[in-house]
């Protein structure tokens, strides 16, 4: 696997104080949101909106090239601001809030890996669930390089998803098959080297959460744990 980090891509980007009210920003596309902040885009002129909900400031940020198509976008606040990556199918490109320009990055056959499911910023990198072939795929935010996260996933996952609590640590919810059907739930935390298993939830538990995307109740777990 190679990457590239050429020439920044320069951005043009201000911080504009506003009003905001449903006709605020009537043209454009909402693509994300992470805490307080709403991830917008604005295809005819080309720009990335990052709106702030409790300050009421608004950011603009030019594509990193025109007319993008990106197969993959992930929007995760941090900190002291926030991470922007999308991915083409043998492109990335990543937006930190405290560089002024983007950093592309060339791999091959990167974003189908990443699917559907957004990444989950851990120690410098953003970690993906690749739901194919049960499997974690680590981004590194500084090289760009890419590689498999081999810390021993329990077998016989029938779904997982990473989550994280924003204190710094990072689990994985998944659901493991008996005879193909899904009889509980395991949440692992990841202690830098191998999962490690703290929680198992009963069959009665996993019938109610295989009817759900996991998309919103995952999260609310996390934080209790």
């Amino acid at each position: 696997m190679s990457f590239l980090n050429p020439s920044p891509i320069l951005v043009s980007s201000t911080f504009l104080k506003l009003s905001l009210s449903c006709h605020s920003f009537p043209s454009f596309t909402f693509l994300s949101s992470s805490d307080a902040l709403f991830y917008l885009s604005h295809f005819s002129s080309f720009t990335f909106h990052v709106f702030n909900l409790f300050s009421k400031a608004s950011k603009t940020i030019l594509y990193p090239i025109h007319a993008l198509h990106f197969d993959h976008l992930t929007f995760t606040s941090t900190p002291s601001g926030y991470v922007i990556f999308v991915s083409t199918f043998n492109s990335g490109f990543l937006y930190q809030l405290n560089a002024s320009a983007w950093s592309h990055f060339h791999f091959h056959d990167f974003g189908p890996v990443l699917d559907h499911q957004l990444g989950v910023l851990f120690n410098g990198g953003l970690y993906f669930a690749t739901p194919k072939s049960f499997s974690v795929v680590v981004f590194d935010l500084e090289s760009g390089g890419r590689e498999s996260l081999n810390a021993g996933l329990p077998g016989q996952l029938t779904f997982f998803r990473l989550v994280s609590n924003g204190e710094g640590k990072l689990y994985l919810v998944g659901g493991i098959r008996s005879n193909g059907i899904s009889r509980s739930i395991k949440v692992l935390e990841f202690d830098g080297n191998w999962w490690v298993e703290m929680q198992s939830l009963p069959d009665l538990i996993c019938r109610t959460f295989e009817d759900l995307t996991l998309a919103s109740e995952v999260p609310f777990f996390a934080s209790q744990l």
